[in-house]
């Protein structure tokens, strides 16, 4: 086929010479001065004590009154948090309005829930998403080179492993 500019080709590799080990990652809105953000610290021990490695929270400071996350408001409004806490799982639903935010508990009356069945909390969401297929994304930028008759891609990988964190770019590939 031939490829013009802005096309993408999207594939899914099962065949792999490994098993991937499915993660869920909680980026989360939180807060210093956040009146109600312990209650989300509770829910993110419980998540990870249940789901271990599996599962990895990334606290987002940004609540406001908080001068340590002034830096991180722009990061949490991308994402579409806007009260703490609140955080979105997987980035479900991507950008935009499709963007689903989660919720650490559920309250009912003077009882405070985290993994009540019929709420869409974050410990739910977390268990739903690990029984799902891990599988390997990369988006990648191909440009057709006419003059060397190859075609460059361009991407951009983060590996993590056993808290080894790399960096992989690309800027030339065949």
């Amino acid at each position: 086929n031939d490829f013009k500019k802005g096309d993408t080709y999207n594939g899914i590799i099962y065949n792999l010479v490994f098993t991937p080990v499915k993660r869920v990652v909680l980026e989360e809105m939180t807060g210093v001065t956040c009146p109600n953000c312990p209650q989300g610290h509770i829910a993110i021990e419980e998540c990870e004590r249940q789901f271990k490695d599996q599962f990895i929270p990334v606290s987002i400071h940004s609540y406001d009154g908080d001068d340590l996350g002034t830096q991180f408001r722009g990061y949490s409004a991308f994402l579409g948090l806007n009260g703490a806490p609140s955080g979105r799982i997987n980035r479900i639903g991507g950008p935009g309005e499709n963007a689903k935010t989660y919720y650490p508990m559920y309250g009912r009356g003077n009882n405070v829930y985290y993994d009540l069945p019929e709420a869409e909390l974050w410990y739910n969401i977390v268990t739903q998403e690990l029984e799902k297929l891990a599988l390997f994304n990369l988006d990648a930028t191909a440009i057709y080179n006419k003059e060397k008759d190859v075609i460059d891609i361009n991407y951009i990988l983060f590996i993590l492993h056993n808290n080894l964190r790399i960096l992989v770019q690309s800027t030339a590939g065949r």
